[in-house]
């Protein structure tokens, strides 16, 4: 499956806040999308290093919300699911990440997710 570029599109305020987090946190991107994304992060867009890891699912042959993909990320991150947050859209991978004990927002919009994020950062 090709990516759609009408379907994906940067964020710089978010970019940006990210990239100002990743000075002091681990930052992992997981994604069930194709393998086409990594090359796209990494050349196309330039935001591949705003990450320290990224999983796409494809490539590990496990999609979220299975707990292999989650491990997997928090192994490669050393961190554990309890000094994490998982940001998604969806509710069945907000569901997989709660019961492995992983702090979650379920983003909706973008001010929503950052203000979910720095309450829980602060805690």
């Amino acid at each position: 499956e090709e990516i759609v570029p009408e379907e994906f599109f940067i964020d710089k305020d978010l970019l940006t806040k990210i990239e100002g987090m990743h000075r002091e946190y681990k930052i992992g991107l997981l994604s069930n999308f194709s393998n086409d994304l990594q090359p796209k992060i990494e050349n196309e867009w330039g935001i591949g290093s705003a990450f320290d890891e990224f999983i796409i699912s494809c490539d590990v042959g496990v999609i979220k919300p299975d707990p292999a993909i989650f491990n997997l990320m928090l192994d490669r991150l050393g961190v554990k699911a309890d000094e994490s947050v998982f940001i998604d859209d969806r509710i069945k991978n907000i569901d997989g990440a709660k019961e492995m004990g992983f702090h979650m927002i379920f983003f909706t919009d973008k001010d929503q997710a950052l203000e979910e994020l720095t309450r829980i950062l602060q805690a």
